[in-house]
């Protein structure tokens, strides 16, 4: 099973983008924090950085009201990235596909607070 369930915040502002075949893609930068105390008492804490790959519709949604700080829970499936750069090292990296993002919260507010946009404040989520 290839499942995986984030919740955190962006660390950029969304990268929105078109294939050359006209398809949205949106790429997005989460921290998650884990926090817990140690046999001590003291409080420790762990970011995971995690990069998210959006397509389609919800690409451009997530570009239009999502921005930097913003809370959201993502779902999707984890994937490997491969390429070989220029001098020829292999690089691999992993990142989210996302089939589902939830927004949390909105940090793009000044469109809220102006009436700009698209925005349904009793479910929290744009439309």
């Amino acid at each position: 099973m290839n499942h995986v369930a984030i919740i955190g915040n962006m660390t950029r502002e969304a990268e929105h983008s078109q294939t050359s075949s006209g398809r949205s893609v949106c790429k997005l930068g989460i921290a998650v924090n884990e926090r817990w105390k140690n046999r001590e008492g003291n409080q420790q804490e762990i970011v995971t950085y995690i990069n998210v790959t959006v397509w389609g519709a919800q690409a451009d949604t997530c570009a239009k009201h999502l921005g930097k700080g913003s809370k959201v829970a993502v779902e999707g499936k984890l994937r490997l990235n491969e390429w070989e750069t220029k001098d020829g090292q292999k690089r691999k990296d992993m990142y989210v596909q996302a089939d589902r993002v939830e927004f949390l919260s909105h940090s793009k507010s000044d469109e809220r607070a102006a009436g700009q946009g698209d925005y349904d404040e009793d479910s929290n989520l744009p439309f």
